[in-house]
């Protein structure tokens, strides 16, 4: 990293595509931060107000609320975060078995997150004039290309276009997930539909300790995808293209990219370095992919108990078998072969003869 660039170490909660991303500070994970307070202090504050928990309260306020509508501002209860969470309701929709599914942007988080009526309050007034926590930004100077043919020239160009190729989407996604850190230096801000966008370079540091700038990765990586531009040509055709206008809870491609059951992009290693926990003592966790683990495990438990039955079962059904230990004796150190015959046998008072292919040398006994 250059000097001064740890300061500005990053995580990324939700990618779309280079010119439209979303990030927190790393530092705002750590407890006593002034962010992570006010988290603690939010939640705090909806559990008393709204009690959730207390079945009679949850059924008060979900008859008493109305249905929200996009734009509204709204509290909801986040069974992953274990914790309530402020979101403004983008979207509305209803699935073929007629269940109302809402598209929130959880402010603070920086995350899409589809929920339910019943997980949703409204947002307490004391707490709906502050900002949230996550950052917009994007990748500045770099332009999305394709390559054409010129007939006026007689060879392969690369031409400006609105959006960006799927290509180098995933490329850079790859890249931050990789990433041992991300440093994010912004330069320039731009007001975009009540949401401020930070504009500037990214620096990722890998897990062999080498630092590198995302634009020459990408250069190596996907070169006819992209150009880098001046200032006065990047800003003057970023805002004219579609790359900015992306719907938060899709993709690049305009794919549903929000989830009801798991919380993405957070790292693992991230959460458990800062101890991201909330009032209940549980780290951010996957909950459902904890418990599949669980069922996995016990599926595969019980398969395996019941193909040992069954061997023993059809072990039973088979004839009679002769169970042979092996002893040493102290006189010659050879194998004595000590046959355990059947009830059956036994009440004949019948020996029986050890198989040769045990040891063809050893004395045999029968009881």
């Amino acid at each position: 990293m250059l000097p001064g660039e740890e300061d500005n170490i990053v995580i990324i909660t939700h990618y779309i595509n280079p010119h439209c991303f979303w990030y927190k500070s790393e530092t705002a994970y750590i407890p006593h931060h002034e962010q992570r307070q006010f988290l603690e202090e939010f939640n705090e504050y909806c559990n008393r107000v709204f009690g959730y928990g207390r079945e009679q309260s949850e059924r008060a306020w979900y008859n008493q609320i109305e249905r929200p509508k996009v734009g509204d501002l709204v509290a909801q209860h986040n069974k992953e975060l274990h914790r309530w969470i402020r979101c403004e309701v983008e979207d509305i929709l209803v699935d073929l078995s007629g269940v109302v599914w809402y598209q929130l942007w959880a402010m603070d988080e920086g995350l899409p997150i589809k929920s339910v009526k019943e997980d949703i309050r409204p947002l307490p007034e004391a707490y709906t004039s502050h900002s949230g926590h996550a950052k917009r930004g994007g990748l500045k100077n770099i332009l999305p290309t394709e390559t054409r043919y010129d007939y006026l020239q007689g060879k392969n160009v690369l031409k400006t276009r609105a959006t960006w190729c799927q290509g180098i989407v995933t490329t850079l996604q790859t890249i931050l997930e990789d990433a041992l850190s991300v440093c994010m230096v912004a330069h320039s801000n731009f007001l975009l539909k009540k949401e401020v966008v930070h504009f500037g370079e990214m620096f990722i540091k890998t897990h062999n300790n080498k630092s590198f700038n995302i634009v020459d990765l990408l250069s190596h990586a996907c070169s006819d995808q992209f150009i880098i531009t001046s200032d006065e040509e990047f800003f003057k055709a970023v805002f004219s293209g579609k790359t900015l206008n992306m719907v938060r809870y899709k993709n690049n491609e305009g794919i549903d990219n929000a989830s009801s059951s798991k919380i993405r992009f957070l790292k693992e290693s991230t959460v458990e370095k800062h101890d991201y926990s909330m009032r209940n003592t549980h780290n951010v966790r996957d909950e459902s992919s904890v418990q599949d683990k669980i069922g996995d495990w016990f599926s595969r438990n019980m398969k395996a108990i019941a193909e040992d039955q069954k061997i023993t079962d059809e072990g039973k059904k088979m004839s009679p078998l002769i169970n042979a230990t092996v002893e040493l004796t102290p006189e010659n150190n050879l194998p004595l072969v000590q046959h355990a015959v059947t009830q059956k046998m036994e009440e004949k008072n019948k020996s029986i003869d050890a198989p040769n292919d045990l040891h063809p040398s050893s004395s045999v006994q029968g009881e």
